[in-house]
């Protein structure tokens, strides 16, 4: 979590999955945005998940042009796409990423 001015600013989830680690959301606030809050809770993500030896790796939807320009200029490289098969993705064509410098 990240605070601002006037409380929280954002937050990132990420898990650890052995191996792999997945950053699964990362959301700031819009009159945080442009600061650098997001590009802080993504390193923060980042490092949390190498520091326990996994991979860090995001989904973001096909459509998003600018998050996967975000998470490219973070170091990420697209691995793949295909179509979500569960959660709030179901049924919608996403880009995996990933970091693979950590």
């Amino acid at each position: 979590m990240a605070e601002g001015p006037e409380g929280v600013a954002g937050f990132a989830f990420a898990e650890d999955e052995g191996s792999c680690g997945a950053i699964h959301e990362l959301y700031v606030v819009p009159e945080q945005r442009r600061r650098g809050t997001g590009r802080a809770l993504a390193e923060r993500a980042v490092a949390w998940l190498a520091s326990r030896g996994a991979l860090p790796r995001i989904r973001v939807e096909q459509s998003n042009r600018s998050a996967q320009s975000f998470w490219v200029k973070l170091g990420f490289e697209p691995v793949g796409e295909r179509v979500g098969d569960a959660g709030p993705g179901a049924g919608r064509p996403a880009v995996y990423l990933e970091r693979r410098d950590c």
